[in-house]
């Protein structure tokens, strides 16, 4: 059957975390499109926070709100990104959305591109790998990469006061 996450019981969810961020440093957690209400705690409890989307106008709208939201739960800019999957990337632009619309429909926001490389997912699929193993892909690897760098900030300062990371 399907998982109603609208009845999951908070206190057990966040005893389970509790345990769970004790033993490791970092914890991702990758929540429904739809957020409930146990979900506010979750966000307030986390170094760092990245809402995706994909490339195209209802999905940056739908991201807007969803920092719009986050704005409202008093979460600092700092802790929170964007990470807009399935960027085309073309040598002259001319596609519908361009990357300067997209930040300055998320004012404040931290945005990350991560490029569409069909090519790149698909070597990497079929040779079961990481993007970050395979062969090609190079500009998808540096894009990944930049997120993973963004998360580390978190890690790092939380390490560098003796704390441990849920994000």
């Amino acid at each position: 059957g399907k998982f109603d996450y609208g009845k999951l019981e908070s206190t057990i969810l966040f005893a389970i975390l509790d345990e769970i961020s004790r033993r490791y440093d970092v914890v991702h957690l990758d929540l429904p499109t739809m957020w409930f209400p146990w979900v506010d705690n979750l966000l307030l409890g986390s170094d760092r926070i990245l809402v995706t989307g994909t490339y195209n106008i209802p999905s940056v709208k739908r991201l807007a709100t969803k920092m719009h939201y986050l704005g409202s739960l008093n979460i600092s800019a700092d802790r929170v990104a964007a990470v807009i999957n399935h960027t085309e990337v073309r040598l002259f632009g001319g596609g519908v959305v361009r990357r300067s619309d997209v930040i300055s429909a998320l004012p404040g926001v931290k945005v990350l591109f991560v490029r569409r490389d069909d090519k790149a997912a698909l070597e990497a699929t079929n040779a079961g790998r990481a993007i970050a193993q395979s062969g090609g892909g190079r500009g998808l690897k540096k894009d990944v990469k930049q997120v993973g760098e963004w998360m580390d900030i978190a890690q790092q300062d939380r390490t560098s006061a003796g704390l441990k990371t849920a994000a």
